[in-house]
């Protein structure tokens, strides 16, 4: 068990690392190309290494991660809109 403050904190770079998963995935969409596809695949890790929280917790935004940032590259809006609520959903997002 953690205290609130360390929580927060997870919190906090939970933030910060879905809004660096999110540009990596809009730059892949623009360029595809192997290696914007690795740094999205590695944001997308990193913020699933993240555990506890205060307003949330555990992610698994990599679980089908290289379905998902091909649907993206075909820059279909439906499925840009998807994505965003997909992320949006995640509790940090609420507060």
């Amino acid at each position: 068990m953690s205290d609130a403050l360390t929580d927060i904190a997870r919190d906090e770079r939970r933030n910060q690392l879905l809004n660096e998963y999110s540009v990596k995935a809009k730059k892949f969409s623009v360029e595809p190309c192997r290696e914007n596809l690795e740094e999205a695949i590695v944001a997308a890790r990193a913020v699933d290494s993240v555990i506890g929280g205060y307003w949330g917790g555990k992610t698994e935004i990599f679980c089908g991660i290289k379905k998902v940032l091909n649907e993206l590259k075909s820059k279909h809006g439906d499925r840009w809109e998807e994505f965003l609520g997909e992320i949006s959903f995640i509790p940090i997002f609420r507060i």
